[in-house]
């Protein structure tokens, strides 16, 4: 298997010296078998209860008596492992009001969908309207996983586990062209529905699902992001011996295969079919069972309050209840910790608050929170010394907590109306800030070197926003002067539409500064066919009128054809941008395209076991 980090089980170590430190407050009881805990950037926490309930608390512990959203009709938790598993809030929610949930629908089957905070109380969903993203037969009611989140990059990450049973008997995991087993990664910008992103690994292949981020998990029992870092974390649920710990650092292109059921840990499992140990990845921590049974992942600790605790990934155990924690300590390796914890609970999720605090939820009833009996908050600047900013001006930051005080210093001299937990200067220099909490413990952070270079603005010019793929070849013009353009089609300062083909294109023109800031910009060209409306809505069936649109659009397909199940609305990349069902009776659909960039796309109609296409422009 592929080791990422070099002799790791030789250099974890067990600390036992903070065991005393950690201390678990109740902090709600009226909850039953808690699922998941999340906030959305404000004094609330969502609390997700497996029978199909969200509730909210204030992060003084006091519930809402009404739930924020209830879906018990939809969901079975008949089973220790099915039930409403997952929640994720759109980091666009103070303007859409989306948010996004896994549940176990009556049959047993996944569901990922879309609902959205109502119109007169943010403390209420609207819970009639639900928009079903995509759902996944499960073989089994067991290894469902459930756990979602959004990447740094804005897509939202699904972990589905195994299909179930034991040993994963129809090996799933490795399956490529199945999602069981696997972390999934969707583009949900979009007015309806979702998209696949360009950047998938698998993105375009005919031989794997083009969904998949990563492989080879059995029942991902909760992954997370760091907040600072943008690293991926994978608490993996282990067959018959070992549990395990996954990690992706932020600078992976997704591909990676975790090795079940090949291995089960770094042990081997079944190896047949597999591919070779080094084309795997392996965990970065393994534990076995006795008394432990199930991991349950949670965090990495980037809260204001625990200095102690701050860059630790928080995980825990559902049988033995140890809280431990693995801390990078350089060279790709971890230091393991254990913090104590009881048996008497089965602890099923970890959850952060607005400012990064850690709570703890209970299959039983009730979410702890979790604090650590030192003084010292966190200072933090950065997890880099120097940082190098293309810009005029910079926010430097450090966990900021209500009732702390602030003060920025500059090369060693206290900056004067710098009192906040973020400091915006227009300087470069020698920073570091000092932290004091309200028992008047006072912290002070690392210094880090800011390094400001002003950069000029940097565009180009000269590509066209469509252009037929037998089109002549068009000149571009950068400016400052003197950058490089790259992209399909690209030979110097020119772009050939001929050798970049048909679909969407991204050009990149870059310009290296000589200040140590590259910069580049990006636009988007589509390459068309050019076939015409006319002569392609006659081969299908299909007239939309208008055409092109820019508002509403009404389609309507030949019913002689066959009775048609469903309409799709794909960019000229393949990713879906709108979906809808279609009913037998009819052969009329009014779209709303509005939401819909200017360009070409495909109208795909699913009639009679086949697809019929038309072209829709959009003006």
């Amino acid at each position: 298997m592929k080791k990422i980090y070099s002799s790791l089980f030789l250099l974890l170590v067990s600390c036992v010296s903070m065991q005393a430190q950690l201390t678990l407050t109740p902090f709600v009881s009226a909850v039953n078998k808690v699922t998941d805990i999340t906030n959305v950037g404000d004094d609330r926490l969502f609390i997700v209860e497996q029978e199909g309930k969200i509730r909210i608390s204030d992060l003084s512990g006091n519930l809402l008596p009404a739930p924020f959203l209830s879906i018990t009709s939809k969901v079975n938790d008949n089973t220790s492992e099915q039930g409403l598993l997952g929640l994720a809030f759109s980091p666009t929610y103070a303007s859409d009001g989306r948010f996004y949930v896994n549940y176990t629908n009556l049959t047993g089957t996944t569901v990922v969908s879309r609902f959205e905070v109502s119109a007169g109380n943010p403390d209420v969903a609207d819970s009639l309207n639900e928009e079903i993203l995509f759902t996944v037969a499960q073989p089994y009611p067991n290894h469902n996983g459930g756990s979602m989140h959004f990447g740094p990059d804005g897509y939202l990450y699904i972990a589905l586990g195994d299909g179930g049973a034991g040993g994963d008997p129809g090996n799933r995991a490795q399956n490529k062209q199945l999602l069981l087993g696997k972390i999934l990664r969707i583009d949900v910008n979009t007015p309806s529905g979702y998209s696949i992103p360009g950047s998938n690994p698998y993105y375009g292949s005919s031989v794997a699902n083009p969904h998949i981020w990563a492989v080879g998990v059995r029942n991902p029992w909760r992954v997370s992001f760091d907040k600072i870092t943008g690293d991926f974390w994978i608490g993996d649920v282990g067959q018959n011996v070992w549990e395990e710990i996954n990690f992706q650092p932020a600078s992976s292109a997704g591909g990676e295969n975790y090795g079940w059921r090949c291995y089960e840990g770094v042990v081997v499992f079944d190896t047949v079919g597999c591919l070779p140990a080094s084309a795997l990845t392996e965990p970065v921590y393994t534990y076995d069972h006795f008394p432990a049974c199930s991991v349950t992942g949670g965090y990495v600790y980037r809260g204001p309050q625990y200095a102690a605790w701050f860059g630790k990934y928080f995980f825990t155990d559902y049988c033995s209840g140890e809280i431990q924690t693995l801390t990078p300590a350089g060279n790709g390796t971890f230091v393991h910790n254990s913090l104590g914890g009881s048996t008497l609970y089965e602890y099923t999720t970890f959850g952060q608050d607005r400012y990064g605090e850690l709570y703890i939820g209970k299959n039983t009833s009730g979410v702890l929170k979790l604090s650590d009996a030192s003084c010292l908050p966190t200072a933090f600047i950065s997890v880099e010394d120097t940082i190098t900013s293309c810009t005029s001006s910079y926010a430097l930051k450090t966990p900021f907590f209500p009732g702390f005080s602030y003060q920025w210093f500059q090369n060693g001299a206290p900056l004067p109306l710098a009192a906040t937990a973020t400091y915006n200067t227009s300087v470069s220099g020698n920073y570091y800030v000092r932290v004091t909490n309200g028992s008047g413990c006072v912290n002070f952070s690392d210094t880090v070197t800011l390094i400001l270079n002003p950069s000029p603005n940097v565009f180009f010019s000269g590509l066209p926003q469509i252009i037929c793929v037998n089109g002549s070849s068009v000149n571009l013009s950068g400016t400052p002067a003197s950058g490089t353009f790259s992209g399909a089609g690209v030979t110097g300062n020119s772009f050939q539409p001929g050798s970049a083909g048909a679909g969407t294109h991204i050009i990149t023109y870059t310009y290296d500064a000589g200040n140590g800031c590259v910069i580049p910009y990006d636009l988007s060209v589509i390459v068309d066919d050019c076939l015409s409306l006319s002569e392609l809505e006659s081969n299908s069936g299909i007239t939309i009128s208008p055409n092109p649109a820019s508002g509403k659009t009404i389609i309507t397909w030949d019913a002689s054809k066959g009775q048609a199940s469903g309409l799709e609305v794909l960019d000229m990349k393949g990713r879906v941008c709108q979906k809808a069902a279609l009913s037998g009776t009819t052969n009329t659909f009014a779209m709303d395209v509005s939401g819909l960039s200017k360009g070409i796309y495909l109208v795909n109609i699913m009639q009679a076991g086949s697809r019929k296409i038309a072209k829709l422009v959009i003006q």
